[in-house]
């Protein structure tokens, strides 16, 4: 699977005793992946779990904006490399 700039994928994040796939966004640039094999990618959630490291999304700042909060979180995370 190839991954780019800007995409959405599912990524398993630690939130808890195990991990939980949850949608994130790639930051990282194509390059990166292309030549290392690895992606930096910030977490989609619709929970603060980690007030120190979210971003809460406002309805200002998407184009077409849903009921339920969403967040960023910017945390450290584990390479992702996906098969």
């Amino acid at each position: 699977m190839i991954v780019k700039q800007r995409d959405i994928v599912e990524i398993a994040f630690y939130t808890g005793n195990k991990p939980e796939l949850h949608p994130a966004v790639v930051i990282s640039n194509n390059e990166i992946f292309e030549i290392e094999g690895f992606f930096y990618a910030i977490l989609l959630s619709t929970k603060n779990l980690f007030p120190e490291f979210t971003i809460e999304i406002i309805p200002e700042m998407i184009n077409s904006p849903r009921n339920k909060k969403k967040w960023l979180c910017c945390m450290p995370h584990d390479t992702a490399i996906l098969p």
